[in-house]
């Protein structure tokens, strides 16, 4: 789903914003500007991420046909 959002609705993930410090290195950005743009996109995905968690527990599918989720189907 991350992926789909990245791809479709043009989000982005902390991981490739990573590559900001060749910008901050070849001085086309501050350190600071890099900073905030780190911190931005870290807790948005961390918020999104809470979210999709929420969504999976409360729907229960984490307990189907009455198993933990980490039990087999046998």
């Amino acid at each position: 789903m991350g992926l789909m959002l990245v791809v479709i609705a043009g989000a982005e993930l902390f991981t490739g914003n990573n590559l900001m410090v060749s910008s901050v290195m070849m001085k086309e950005i501050t350190f600071s500007t890099m900073l905030k743009r780190w911190g931005i996109v870290f807790l948005a995905n961390f918020v999104g991420s809470m979210i999709i968690a929420l969504v999976f527990y409360f729907s229960g599918l984490w307990k189907t046909g009455g198993r933990g989720a980490g039990r087999g189907c046998g």
